[in-house]
């Protein structure tokens, strides 16, 4: 008999395959778990396993290199996000000369999110010079802080492996004496001049400034 199935990116964060993803290892276990065939994914995506003889098994996907699970054939989430269940398709079952497909896999790409804190040296509301040192965190859509860093010597800062979602906000804290001047949102959605909304649904967010300047009492 034969297993086949599909890896696939989810691109826009719906939880549902949009681009093939090809070179992507899959395996297939038998019921102790021991790996009895592996192979890669071709150019649309697609795997095959032939000649598998009648029994129990279950197929293991590995994700590429800054990849996470997102769903699989036997259900999304199986046991948590990023869990090893939605890297595995459990207990199928293969009768004689049965040709089972569909055995799909969705993963989906961990983003960056990457900016500059500047000084406005001149009183124009545009940044200048960088700001080396100022705190920013991103903050995840539960409220939660999900990293923080500091802006290094040429103002920029970045957050990596960040899992698409629409909800992020990136906040940042003025080094003593600095007041806030403008950023990239301005006052959008209720936020003050030291957050900005982010959404990461889609793919990356470079680009975010914040802009300070010495308070006329520092």
């Amino acid at each position: 008999g034969t297993f086949s199935g599909v890896v696939t990116e989810d691109t826009n964060n719906d939880n549902i395959g949009d681009t093939p993803q090809a070179g992507v290892t899959v395996m297939l276990l038998d019921e102790s778990g021991n790996v009895v065939a592996s192979t890669v994914t071709d150019s649309t995506g697609s795997y095959t396993f032939i000649d598998v003889p009648a029994g129990v098994y279950s197929i293991m996907q590995t994700n590429e290199p800054g990849f996470i699970d997102v769903t699989d054939a036997d259900g999304p989430l199986s046991s948590g996000p990023n869990s090893d269940n939605d890297s595995k398709i459990l207990g199928v079952t293969l009768t004689p000369g049965a040709d089972v497909t569909a055995l799909d896999f969705v993963d989906e790409e961990l983003k960056t999110i990457s900016g500059t804190v500047l000084e406005d040296t001149d009183n124009d509301g545009t940044g200048e010079d960088p700001i080396e040192g100022s705190t920013v965190a991103l903050i995840a859509p539960d409220g939660t802080v999900s990293q923080t860093t500091t802006s290094a010597p040429d103002g920029t800062f970045t957050f990596s492996g960040v899992v698409p979602d629409s909800g992020y906000k990136v906040v940042q804290t003025n080094l003593p004496g600095f007041l806030d001047v403008d950023d990239t949102d301005g006052t959008t959605g209720g936020t003050s001049l030291s957050e900005i909304l982010v959404d990461v649904s889609g793919g990356d967010a470079p680009g975010l400034v914040f802009v300070d300047e010495v308070g006329s009492s520092a």
